[in-house]
């Protein structure tokens, strides 16, 4: 764990190598598998909510939209000044950024 943080003033925070992503082209995303996801996501009979840290390097703006633009039941949320593993880098902006919308699913 310890190579995994990093202390900023008195937080702690995650550290990753965004390289990592560029070695799994091709393995984590077999042909197909996303138009699958996301027929699956259309398609599914339960409230859906994307919640996208506001500056992740994973989930690219214009995806995190077309994705809600194809999920027409699907809502978004971005959680302001958090990268992709915003639970660790503002944990408490996505806790906030949920509850609503928890608070109204029934």
């Amino acid at each position: 764990m310890r190579n995994n943080l990093r202390r900023h003033g008195d937080r702690w925070f995650w550290h990753w190598d965004p390289r990592l992503v560029d070695s799994f082209e091709g393995r984590m995303d077999p042909p197909g598998r996303a138009e699958r996801l996301l027929d699956a996501a259309c398609h599914a009979d339960v409230p859906i909510l994307l919640v996208r840290g506001g500056i992740s390097d994973l989930v690219r703006d214009d995806i995190a939209q077309e994705f809600c633009d194809r999920v027409s039941h699907a809502r978004r949320v971005d959680v302001a000044d958090a990268g992709h593993l915003m639970v660790g880098d503002r944990n408490e902006h996505f806790i906030d950024a949920i509850v609503p919308f928890l608070e109204g699913v029934k």
